[in-house]
């Protein structure tokens, strides 16, 4: 079977029943976005795609490192990329936000490439899903996130930045 499609079924096995918070749709949208824009970048791969459509599985199904490894045959390439993009805080769940949020802004500035290119398309994605009339304070808080985030991942794709910058810039104009 070709592991895009593997890769894109299990993803949608292991975010059943989860819907997005800001629409109500089925999880699985989110992901498969995120891959989608990442196949259109001139050196995506197929570890890559395969990444990008389960980057969320680790950090938020039941699914780990090991059955990810057991799936795939370049095991060590998608499980490798999915652990770069679980943000390391979720073990540490006493610490404040401002914290987990930098010990994962460090966490993703020294992973590959890839899982850098899929981190950027990722929280626009998330951005551009968010409404910030819901919760302003939260949007608020997520965009200056986003923004030290952009930050971070400087020097990765300058393509991609420009969507990230122009997703926060975008939504900072909505906020009340």
């Amino acid at each position: 079977m070709n592991p895009i499609i593997k890769a894109v079924q299990l993803a949608n096995l292991a975010h059943v029943g989860q819907i997005r918070k800001y629409n109500g749709r089925p999880y699985i949208t989110h992901p498969l976005r995120v891959m989608n824009r990442y196949m259109l970048l001139p050196d995506a791969t197929m570890s890559g795609a395969c990444a990008a459509v389960l980057h969320d599985t680790i950090e938020d199904t039941n699914l780990t490192k090991q059955s990810l490894e057991k799936t795939f045959s370049d095991a060590g390439t998608v499980a490798g990329i999915v652990v770069e993009l679980t943000n390391p805080s979720k073990l540490y769940p006493e610490l404040k936000r401002a914290e987990r949020k930098a010990m994962d802004r460090e966490h993703i500035h020294g992973a590959s490439l890839t899982a850098r290119q899929i981190k950027l398309i990722d929280r626009r994605d998330n951005l551009c899903e968010m409404d910030p009339a819901g919760d302003p304070s939260f949007a608020a808080l997520y965009l200056n996130e986003s923004d030290k985030l952009l930050d971070a991942l400087r020097g990765t794709d300058a393509v991609l930045e420009d969507e990230l910058h122009g997703a926060i810039e975008r939504l900072s104009t909505m906020l009340p």
